[in-house]
């Protein structure tokens, strides 16, 4: 039978309905490969974005709500820190359960870890502070219930007239000015924490401690020793509560060191690791979107150039009613995929390629939000750098202050401690005119009337001549000690062994009275001093070691030297009965004198004196010491 022309139209038909079945299942196949790649971007990756960005932020404002309130203890700043973690385990649950590939899953449990190592530490930073804070009230109560004390009853106490109303007087105010002292240091220390501060803090309150001691040493009534029985008590606790304070601090300043480095983690995990994750897969989807959207296209012309030759017309019109939507998904999804996020693709019917069209509209816009709040969130991070930078400048500022208040206050002492040095340096001077007298005559009558007075009359002149001499010898003391960093020293280079030498020359026939031995070592250095002074120092520490060798069998003296790096460092030991731990610092305090020993010519003030002369040489002198076992003097000079 021969073919009609109905059949062939037929049978084009047929063809034509068989090319477009065929196309129309390619291109269904292609259009949901396109939505599942497009919905993953819109359902997936871009709420991980979001996950992750909010737990940027979120985690920001929780370590920025904890080192605010370390600093200020604002209690408004603990409600932001549990706002920001309960956001931060919202948001990194979510990510948790969008979370596709195990990296991510794995990741996801190691920010979740970190983050709750991070709480952690921000709850005991927070707990930290609020101790140290409750230590610096007590410890400024403390301080000031001192101050009280001495400027509401001790200055009452004290009567002018009185012998010792200056040394009272000298004392209390260097107690006052000393728990001051360490209020500031520790305030300061809070502040910025340094071994110099912590070892103000000690001196402060060692120097407190001292001048303590030191009114103490001039005789005090009732009422005096019940006051300071209660600054006692309110020094110990003020102590306490200042060592609670430093090492609060310390642990603090070490708490915030790896709470920043957690934080500095956590970001790092989040922008340079899982950040990337997401953005690959969804540069992998787009990729996928437009592989289906190319393969859809290809398989579309060649079916269209098929149905071409067989449909004629009737097959190009319908093969052009689906290429063009395809191409406009493609050119739609390149355009997004460069990152023209305003482009709209223009789709009329109502059909699933409108669909995949408002898809791809709606990815471009969540996509530019999310971008915009990206932005907003790094304007509003610059701004609380801003703000945070500017708090740290008033916070240097306040400092700065407290800084010149320091010295104002150092500048004061200067003048008082000027003022004493004169007032002993004039004393001094009046003294010894009329000591002269008194030796003058009492050496006259003793020598043109020594034949009239009776036993009793000569020993009474001999005792006010005796007495005269050591008298005399106390103001010279006191002079030398006045002088000292008082007059202008004259440094120059000589040999300590040649100085050391010139004393022992002095010392010869005490030496040899009392049978001791004297090793100089042949190693003692060339040294830059005031070599008046230096001679002083070994003088004043070799006729105490004479002293202190008592009766000892086989007495001994040494003479050695050790080079520190920095310093000379000298000592004079002796095998003599040594001095009493107790003892160690008083000796170097005026009029201090050892009990053990009966000395008539000691006033008290050589170690003083020796003390100055090495501060005043850039060193520092302490003893080495048990009873019965000899002493070891120590000091240093700088080179």
């Amino acid at each position: 039978m021969r073919p009609t022309i109905t059949m062939k139209l037929w049978l084009c038909f047929g063809l034509l309905i068989l090319i477009l079945a065929s196309v129309g299942a390619v291109s269904y196949l292609q259009i949901d490969r396109i939505e599942k790649d497009l919905l993953q971007i819109v359902q997936i990756e871009e709420p991980l974005q979001e996950a992750i960005l909010e737990m940027e932020i979120n985690v920001g404002e929780m370590a920025g709500a904890v080192l605010n309130y370390v600093w200020n203890l604002e209690p408004t700043d603990i409600e932001r820190v549990r706002d920001s973690e309960a956001d931060f385990e919202r948001f990194a649950a979510r990510f948790d359960q969008l979370a596709e590939s195990d990296e991510e899953k794995r990741l996801a449990q190691e920010v979740a870890q970190l983050c709750a190592h991070f709480k952690m530490l921000g709850d005991e930073m927070t707990m930290l502070a609020g101790q140290r804070h409750a230590d610096l009230r007590l410890f400024t109560k403390n301080a000031k219930e001192i101050d009280q004390f001495i400027e509401g009853k001790f200055r009452q106490m004290i009567h002018r007239a009185a012998p010792n109303a200056v040394k009272k007087m000298e004392a209390a105010l260097s107690m006052e000015v000393n728990i001051n002292k360490a209020l500031a240091a520790i305030e300061a220390y809070v502040l910025q924490p340094s071994p110099a501060r912590r070892k103000e803090i000690v001196d402060s309150e060692a120097d407190f401690e001292r001048f303590e001691a030191m009114y103490r040493q001039t005789g005090l009534s009732i009422d005096e020793e019940m006051c300071l029985s209660q600054i006692d008590k309110d020094f110990a606790e003020a102590v306490k509560a200042g060592n609670e304070i430093i090492e609060i601090t310390d642990k603090l300043d070490e708490l915030i060191k790896r709470f920043e480095m957690n934080l500095e983690k956590i970001d790092m995990i989040l922008d340079d690791q899982i950040q990337p994750l997401v953005r690959a897969a969804t540069d992998r989807a787009t990729e996928d979107a437009k592989s289906s959207a190319a393969t859809a296209a290809a398989v579309l012309l060649v079916m269209t150039v098929f149905g071409t030759l067989v449909g004629s017309f009737s097959a190009l019109s319908i093969s052009r009613g689906i290429i063009k939507p395809v191409k406009e998904l493609a050119k739609g999804a390149e355009m997004i995929g460069s990152g023209i996020l305003e482009h709209k693709i223009d789709i009329k019917g109502k059909d699933e390629f409108r669909h995949l069209a408002g898809n791809f509209n709606q990815m471009a816009a969540n996509l530019k939000q999310s971008g915009e709040e990206l932005q907003k969130a790094h304007d509003e991070l610059q701004q609380r750098v801003e703000e945070r930078t500017a708090e740290l400048s008033e916070a240097n500022e306040l400092l700065r202050r407290e800084i010149d208040e320091h010295k104002r206050t150092e500048e004061a002492l200067k003048r008082t401690n000027e003022e004493l040095q004169n007032f002993v340096h004039v004393v001094s001077h009046d003294l010894k005119t009329p000591i002269t007298y008194i030796q003058g005559f009492s050496s006259a009558l003793l020598d043109k009337h020594k034949e009239g007075l009776d036993d009793q009359g000569r020993m009474c002149l001999e005792r006010i001549d005796a007495s005269a001499l050591r008298m005399e010898r106390f103001v010279s003391d006191l002079l030398a000690l006045s002088k000292v960093g008082k007059v202008v020293a004259t440094f120059e280079d000589v040999s300590s062994l040649e100085i050391v030498r010139n004393v022992t020359s002095g010392l010869k026939e005490r030496l040899k009275a009392k049978g001791l031995e004297l090793i100089v070592e042949d190693s003692l250095p060339t040294i830059n001093c005031d070599q008046g002074r230096i001679y002083q120092v070994f003088d004043n520490l070799l006729v105490n070691a004479i002293k202190f060798t008592g009766d000892s069998e086989n007495p001994e003296i040494e003479i050695g030297y050790f080079d520190t790096g920095d310093f000379h460092q000298f000592h004079v030991r002796d095998n003599g009965i040594g001095i009493d731990p107790e003892d160690h610092r008083k000796i170097f305090e005026m009029f201090h004198r050892l009990k053990q020993i009966e000395d008539e010519q000691g006033t008290g003030l050589g170690l003083a004196i020796v003390e100055r002369i090495v501060s005043q040489h850039g060193g520092q002198i302490w003893v080495e010491s048990q009873k019965e076992k000899g002493a070891t003097f120590y000091f240093t000079l700088a080179k």
